[in-house]
């Protein structure tokens, strides 16, 4: 009798199971219709990387059983490439006593084709030479050497080129008045030339504005930041002296823009 039963209910059985699995089947059809592809998930995986992860497939049991999870896509946008800023200085505090950085031997010749050679200032009476300078160990702007020359910051734009070039030298030393003794004379409307060389053509410069900072209030991404537009910065020290190894408490910076004709 047992086994009668049985066999009636066989067929009821099948019936069930063939129901099942086409309800399985009916819903990975409309998980995969319905479009279910991210483009921009919040939670995304690592960038530039297509991820895989099952899709649901129903609540029914055994649905697992039916069919292979269909993996579903996510595509996380790639960013933009961004470039490396150059080592720039955190502080402009070392100007009056701190000698240039050396630049490697195997550099100079390859830099002196694109460097700066001299700075003109006819308002002033300047005509001195320009020589490369880096960045200090302490991360500060450094100065050359020589107290009668004037410092180029070889690690950020070249002269007529779009961005800020860097120029700095000395207010004085021991024995009387240094390279930018008179730079507080400059006002707006002046002419600074730089001579690029031979071959090139010299470049002159509009004096924008001319301002005193004190050393750690000075504004390093009016002074190093990017630019646009082709700008000179000459910088040199200012203010009361701190006889106790401070140095010049202050900073003129001079702020000046490349003359175009149009």
């Amino acid at each position: 009798m047992a086994t009668d039963r049985l066999s009636r209910r066989l067929p009821a059985a099948l019936v069930v199971a063939a129901l099942l699995l086409l309800g399985g089947a009916a819903a990975l059809v409309t998980s995969r219709a319905g479009g279910d592809v991210r483009e921009s998930p919040e939670d995304g995986p690592a960038v530039g990387v297509v991820q895989e992860r099952p899709s649901p497939v129903g609540d029914a049991p055994h649905a697992s059983e039916a069919a292979t999870p269909t993996p579903e896509i996510v595509i996380t946008p790639t960013p933009e490439p961004t470039q490396a800023s150059p080592i720039q200085p955190t502080s402009l505090a070392t100007i009056p006593v701190t000698p240039s950085t050396p630049f490697p031997e195997a550099g100079r010749a390859q830099l002196a084709r694109f460097a700066p050679m001299s700075l003109v200032i006819p308002r002033i009476g300047i005509d001195a030479a320009i020589v490369p300078v880096g960045v200090t160990d302490g991360g500060q702007l450094a100065a050359p050497a020589d107290y009668s020359t004037v410092g180029w910051f070889e690690a950020g734009a070249l002269p007529g080129d779009p961005g800020r070039a860097v120029l700095d030298g000395h207010l004085d030393s021991r024995t009387g008045p240094a390279v930018f003794y008179n730079l507080d004379d400059l006002a707006p409307g002046d002419e600074i030339v730089v001579r690029m060389g031979t071959g090139r053509p010299d470049l002159t410069f509009v004096v924008r504005e001319s301002v005193v900072f004190w050393t750690d209030e000075a504004p390093l991404d009016r002074v190093f930041g990017p630019s646009e537009r082709a700008e000179l910065i000459l910088i040199t020290c200012d203010g009361p002296f701190d006889g106790g190894g401070g140095g010049y408490l202050q900073r003129r910076i001079v702020f000046a823009e490349l003359h175009t004709t149009n």
